[in-house]
Protein backbone atom coordinates (compact mmCIF):
# COMPACT_ATOMS: atom_id res chain seq x y z
CA UNK A 1 0.00 0.00 0.00
CA UNK A 2 2.87 2.35 0.80
CA UNK A 3 4.43 1.63 -2.60
CA UNK A 4 1.09 2.12 -4.35
CA UNK A 5 0.80 5.57 -2.79
CA UNK A 6 4.19 6.52 -4.25
CA UNK A 7 3.24 5.80 -7.87
CA UNK A 8 3.01 9.36 -9.13
CA UNK A 9 2.03 8.55 -12.71
CA UNK A 10 -1.23 6.92 -11.66
CA UNK A 11 -4.37 8.85 -12.48
CA UNK A 12 -6.14 6.90 -9.73
CA UNK A 13 -4.98 4.32 -7.23
CA UNK A 14 -7.52 1.57 -6.57
CA UNK A 15 -7.03 -0.97 -3.80
CA UNK A 16 -8.95 -4.24 -4.10
CA UNK A 17 -8.49 -5.88 -0.71
CA UNK A 18 -9.92 -9.26 0.20
CA UNK A 19 -10.38 -10.90 3.57
CA UNK A 20 -7.18 -11.69 5.45
CA UNK A 21 -8.03 -15.11 6.83
CA UNK A 22 -4.93 -16.21 8.71
CA UNK A 23 -4.85 -13.54 11.42
CA UNK A 24 -6.66 -15.36 14.21
CA UNK A 25 -7.40 -13.13 17.20
CA UNK A 26 -5.78 -10.17 15.41
CA UNK A 27 -8.26 -10.31 12.53
CA UNK A 28 -10.59 -7.42 13.39
CA UNK A 29 -7.77 -5.14 14.54
CA UNK A 30 -5.65 -5.74 11.42
CA UNK A 31 -8.58 -5.33 9.01
CA UNK A 32 -9.38 -2.02 10.69
CA UNK A 33 -5.71 -0.98 10.57
CA UNK A 34 -5.50 -1.48 6.80
CA UNK A 35 -8.77 0.42 6.34
CA UNK A 36 -7.39 3.43 8.21
CA UNK A 37 -4.15 3.26 6.21
CA UNK A 38 -5.96 3.27 2.88
CA UNK A 39 -7.79 6.56 3.53
CA UNK A 40 -4.81 8.69 2.51
CA UNK A 41 -3.15 6.21 0.15
CA UNK A 42 -5.80 5.37 -2.45
CA UNK A 43 -8.50 7.04 -4.50
CA UNK A 44 -10.88 4.09 -4.30
CA UNK A 45 -11.28 0.98 -2.16
CA UNK A 46 -12.98 -2.27 -3.05
CA UNK A 47 -13.44 -4.46 0.03
CA UNK A 48 -13.94 -8.13 -0.88
CA UNK A 49 -15.51 -10.53 1.63
CA UNK A 50 -17.15 -10.61 5.04
CA UNK A 51 -14.08 -9.64 7.05
CA UNK A 52 -13.20 -6.89 4.59
CA UNK A 53 -16.32 -5.06 5.77
CA UNK A 54 -14.13 -3.99 8.71
CA UNK A 55 -11.68 -2.49 6.22
CA UNK A 56 -14.43 -0.48 4.56
CA UNK A 57 -15.89 0.65 7.88
CA UNK A 58 -12.50 1.78 9.21
CA UNK A 59 -11.87 3.69 5.98
CA UNK A 60 -15.24 5.43 6.39
CA UNK A 61 -14.48 6.20 10.03
CA UNK A 62 -11.15 7.66 8.86
CA UNK A 63 -12.87 10.03 6.48
CA UNK A 64 -13.07 8.16 3.17
CA UNK A 65 -16.32 9.04 1.42
CA UNK A 66 -18.83 6.30 0.63
CA UNK A 67 -18.52 7.20 -3.06
CA UNK A 68 -14.92 5.94 -2.94
CA UNK A 69 -15.79 2.57 -1.33
CA UNK A 70 -17.30 -0.51 -2.93
CA UNK A 71 -18.11 -3.64 -0.93
CA UNK A 72 -18.52 -7.00 -2.66
CA UNK A 73 -18.84 -10.56 -1.42
CA UNK A 74 -16.23 -12.43 -3.47
CA UNK A 75 -13.59 -12.29 -6.22
CA UNK A 76 -16.11 -12.95 -9.01
CA UNK A 77 -18.25 -10.01 -7.92
CA UNK A 78 -15.13 -7.84 -7.58
CA UNK A 79 -14.06 -8.64 -11.14
CA UNK A 80 -17.47 -7.66 -12.50
CA UNK A 81 -17.56 -4.44 -10.50
CA UNK A 82 -14.08 -3.43 -11.65
CA UNK A 83 -15.03 -3.77 -15.31
CA UNK A 84 -17.22 -0.69 -15.06
CA UNK A 85 -14.92 1.20 -12.73
CA UNK A 86 -11.41 1.18 -14.14
CA UNK A 87 -10.09 3.69 -16.65
CA UNK A 88 -6.85 4.18 -18.56
CA UNK A 89 -4.12 5.35 -16.23
CA UNK A 90 -5.48 3.61 -13.12
CA UNK A 91 -3.14 1.53 -10.98
CA UNK A 92 -4.87 -1.35 -9.24
CA UNK A 93 -3.51 -3.15 -6.18
CA UNK A 94 -5.14 -6.54 -5.59
CA UNK A 95 -4.48 -8.50 -2.39
CA UNK A 96 -6.24 -11.06 -0.25
CA UNK A 97 -5.80 -14.44 1.38
CA UNK A 98 -5.33 -17.45 -0.84
CA UNK A 99 -8.83 -18.70 -0.06
CA UNK A 100 -10.28 -15.43 -1.41
CA UNK A 101 -9.01 -16.40 -4.89
CA UNK A 102 -8.05 -12.84 -5.87
CA UNK A 103 -6.25 -14.19 -8.93
CA UNK A 104 -9.73 -14.39 -10.49
CA UNK A 105 -9.86 -10.59 -10.34
CA UNK A 106 -6.47 -10.29 -12.00
CA UNK A 107 -7.45 -12.73 -14.75
CA UNK A 108 -10.64 -10.78 -15.48
CA UNK A 109 -8.59 -7.62 -16.00
CA UNK A 110 -5.84 -9.16 -18.12
CA UNK A 111 -5.44 -7.99 -21.71
CA UNK A 112 -4.67 -11.61 -22.63
CA UNK A 113 -6.57 -13.87 -20.19
CA UNK A 114 -5.67 -16.88 -22.32
CA UNK A 115 -2.13 -16.46 -20.93
CA UNK A 116 -3.35 -16.85 -17.34
CA UNK A 117 -1.98 -20.41 -16.98
CA UNK A 118 1.56 -19.18 -17.59
CA UNK A 119 1.27 -15.87 -15.71
CA UNK A 120 -1.00 -16.47 -12.70
CA UNK A 121 -1.01 -18.84 -9.76
CA UNK A 122 -3.67 -21.50 -9.14
CA UNK A 123 -4.74 -21.97 -12.76
CA UNK A 124 -4.73 -25.74 -12.99
CA UNK A 125 -7.96 -27.72 -12.79
CA UNK A 126 -7.50 -28.80 -9.16
CA UNK A 127 -7.54 -25.15 -7.99
CA UNK A 128 -10.42 -24.17 -10.26
CA UNK A 129 -12.65 -26.71 -8.53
Amino acid sequence: VETLAKITLAKRRIAVIGDMLELGRFSVKEHEKIGRMLVTKVDALMAVGVRAKSIAEAARDGGMKDTRIIEVSDADEAAKALEGLIKAGDVIYIKGSQRMRMEKVVKALMAEPNRAPELLVRQDEMWKE
